[in-house]
């Protein structure tokens, strides 16, 4: 770790070059550093912003490859950074680790109010996380009816539809039929598919609508019959 604190103290002492040739250079020297990259430095993040658009692809890129647990508290303080590109780089750096602690700060990261950040955490909670496993499926049945975000629910409510645990699913799945939001439920009831008769499902599900006065008269190709 000396070695890349090195690299970055020099690059710190003289005016940062934005072309691609600085990032090489820096790639180059932390690729050839004799320890392993474990945590990341901020003042590494902070040379990403410095450097501006053409070189923060190969750090990004080294980051890529050296991602492991031991980044999670440095990509949280990037989050809180200015920058929302910076935070969909964090983002999308959290969903490759796959674990619980990195899937908590992609659920807190969901509460970010610019869309690409948005975009980036739905892209993880849909395609990244191991939704099957025993750590992190808690996690997943408490926020498809608890968390405060619509947005966040129907995509954890369609995830948790390809959940193998079926006694552990089905719960949430029935509860969010209930939800106050009309795209929770309707991700709710495909998923209740493989579960449960579909007579059964519709008669729940045209229930949960007119409970919430919201009612929305058609489940799959057909149409509610009245």
């Amino acid at each position: 770790m000396g070695s890349v604190m090195n690299v970055l103290t020099r690059l710190r002492a003289r005016p940062l070059m934005m072309g691609c040739a600085v990032g090489l250079v820096i790639v180059q020297a932390l690729g050839a550093a004799a320890e392993p990259v474990h945590r990341v430095p901020m003042s590494l993040m902070t040379q990403l912003t410095a450097a501006g658009p053409a070189v923060r692809p190969h750090i990004i890129q080294m980051l890529r490859a050296t991602i492991n647990p031991a980044m999670i508290p440095d990509l949280i303080e990037v989050l809180k950074h200015p920058d929302p590109e910076l935070r969909v780089e964090a983002v999308q750096l959290l969903g490759l680790l796959k674990d619980l602690a990195a899937v908590q700060e992609v659920f807190r990261a969901a509460e970010d109010t610019f869309p690409t950040v948005q975009a980036a955490v739905e892209q993880v909670l849909q395609h990244n996380i191991n939704f099957n496993d025993p750590d992190v499926l808690p996690l997943l049945i408490q926020a498809a009816t608890g968390h405060k975000l619509h947005r966040v629910r129907r995509i954890v409510v369609r995830v948790l539809g390809h959940v193998a645990d079926a006694a552990a699913v089905t719960p949430p799945l029935v509860k969010a039929l209930e939800d106050q939001d009309s795209g929770v439920r309707l991700e709710a009831a495909p998923g209740l598919g493989p579960l449960w008769p579909p007579l059964t499902i519709q008669k729940l599900f045209r229930s949960s609508c007119a409970r919430s006065r919201m009612p929305i008269l058609t489940f799959g190709p057909e149409p509610l019959k009245g």
